[in-house]
């Protein structure tokens, strides 16, 4: 039978568990550090998506409508089919079901019929926002569209 000697073994175990930790901290923290710059984008563009379908269901100017139409068709069919997940997609399609194309007549405003499809997608963004980052907020009820 082997005699341990806890004097010494004890701090040794000690000091590789710290280092353990640390160099799993590093690796964490590395690994965020280059995610960074993807989430900050996702999340930039996210809160522009949301900003200009919220003016899509609420505006009555027509010439601002005109112009958050052209951006809404630029982010559907470009920046935000990099970043968004399968959810988010399904909800822009929702939308984009709704939003006339560019040229297509503008509809009766404020474009009623698009603020629980905006809500929707906001809800979606917010989950894909909050899941990329981490972050748990289960306080906010994600509840059903209901405006």
């Amino acid at each position: 039978m082997v005699d341990i000697d806890w004097k010494t073994a004890i701090p040794w175990a000690l000091s590789l568990a710290t280092l353990s930790v640390g160099i799993w901290q590093y690796v964490d923290k590395a690994a965020q550090a280059n995610r960074e710059p993807f989430l900050r984008e996702q999340l930039k563009l996210a809160i522009e998506t949301s900003d200009v379908v919220a003016r899509l269901s609420t505006t009555t100017d027509p010439k601002q409508w005109e112009t958050d139409r052209n951006r809404f068709w630029t982010i559907y069919y470009g920046p935000l089919a990099f970043f968004e997940d399968v959810e988010v997609e399904r909800k822009m399609v929702e939308v984009g079901n709704v939003v006339p194309r560019p040229g297509l007549p503008t509809p009766n405003l404020p474009f009623v019929s698009l603020q629980s499809k905006a809500l929707s997608l906001d809800y979606e963004l917010r989950r894909l926002t909050l899941d990329a980052w981490r972050i748990d907020l289960s306080n906010l009820e994600m509840r059903p569209v209901t405006r």
